[in-house]
């Protein structure tokens, strides 16, 4: 689909201009982008270029390489000087980890910077899925040190998302936030975590250990 410049412009929770055309809206990360990727089951599309998915992840680097129809498709469009971008499904992905990922590796350092609404979590997983840990690492640690220097935010996280907080900077090993994290879980939690352990984690026996602390 590619985008008209006479279509409405309004900004969206990415950050970043939408686009409203037959009845569809796109998150135009990269606003020229080559490649629209339609992520979750809200097929949510996002605007990006392939130059930074394909450097950032040999995932991507592989999808949109010759082998693959995208990768041709893509080929094929610039040998026509065809600007229409390709689009690519990601449906099983989480809309706003992506979101939050497609942002940080098109230099949007302001990605990461309203910790309220980061899902730490879910980033991580779909970070892991496509070989981006290393290009997140730092908008990631900003994200983490700006959430840990505000205790009262990690309070309201109480149960399921402060475990899920505390599970990513566990992952990325960011001592500090897990500290701040585990000290407001002993201090204000009153029940268990076995049955968090149970269902979030990156590494199974870390998680049953910090249960056990």
């Amino acid at each position: 689909m590619e985008v008209d410049d006479d279509d409405s412009m309004v900004s969206d929770n990415f950050g970043s201009i939408t686009t409203h055309n037959d009845d569809n809206t796109v998150a135009n990360i990269a606003a020229d982008g080559d490649v629209i990727m339609v992520v979750g089951p809200e097929k949510k599309e996002f605007r990006l270029h392939s130059f930074f998915l394909k450097t950032t992840s040999k995932v991507f680097k592989a999808m949109l390489g010759p082998n693959f129809a995208e990768g041709q498709q893509l080929n094929a469009n610039e040998a026509k000087g065809n600007r229409a971008p390709v689009k690519i499904d990601l449906l099983e992905d989480d809309v706003n980890s992506m979101g939050f990922i497609f942002r940080a590796i098109h230099h949007h350092f302001d990605a990461f910077h309203n910790a309220k609404g980061i899902p730490f979590f879910e980033i991580l997983v779909v970070a892991d899925k496509y070989d981006l840990i290393h290009a997140i690492k730092h908008a990631f640690h900003h994200a983490l040190a700006a959430a840990f220097g505000k205790e009262d935010i990690l309070k309201k996280m109480l149960g399921v998302k402060l475990w899920k907080f505390t599970m990513a900077a566990a992952f990325v090993k960011d001592a500090t936030a897990f500290n701040t994290a585990t000290r407001i879980f002993v201090l204000h939690w009153e029940h268990g975590f076995l049955d968090f352990a149970k269902q979030w984690y990156f590494n199974e026996v870390f998680a049953f250990h910090v249960c056990g602390k």
